[in-house]
């Protein structure tokens, strides 16, 4: 039987993305996206309940979010969901789970979209530079994360 690790989110970054490189000089960014949903009460009417979502990108997606992404910014991630074991200051094992991203578009915020003006991410959504954003690898999972605090940027 087929399996799918498929994870498709809209959102806002919570915070300008984090950066940092491995040893092998792969650059990586971290952020958080937060994602609302209506959540039923019990008289009937409803609120936004967000989640908080770790993002990682890799290569050229992760330079694009050097570029486009702040605190703010709606975010389009199409990736997998990733869940790796890290070393904990005390020596325990601990456990992440993040969305890896293979597709980003940065969107226009309200304020652009209702001036008319293309903005700072143009007229459409744009995904990261052209070419193969994962730089001839495989989005840099098989290498360790490099020091970035855990429970997102």
């Amino acid at each position: 039987m087929a399996s799918v690790n498929q994870v498709t989110l809209m959102g806002h970054a919570t915070k300008d993305p984090k950066m940092a490189s491995t040893k092998n000089g792969k650059v990586v960014a971290k952020f958080n996206l937060a994602v609302n949903r209506k959540v039923k009460q019990a008289d009937g009417s409803s609120v936004d309940v967000a989640t908080f979502i770790p993002i990682v990108a890799w290569g050229g997606w992760a330079t694009g979010c050097e570029l486009n992404v702040h605190k703010g910014t709606p975010v389009f991630v199409q990736g997998y969901l990733n869940i790796r074991e890290y070393p904990k200051q005390d020596g325990t094992k601990g456990w992440s789970t993040e969305v890896v991203a293979q597709v980003i578009g940065f969107l226009k915020n309200r304020a652009e979209q209702e001036g008319g003006g293309q903005g700072r991410f143009g007229a459409q959504a744009e995904a990261a530079p052209a070419g193969d954003p994962w730089g001839g690898a495989s989005g840099g999972v098989d290498e360790p994360m490099p020091d970035l605090p855990e429970g997102g940027a």
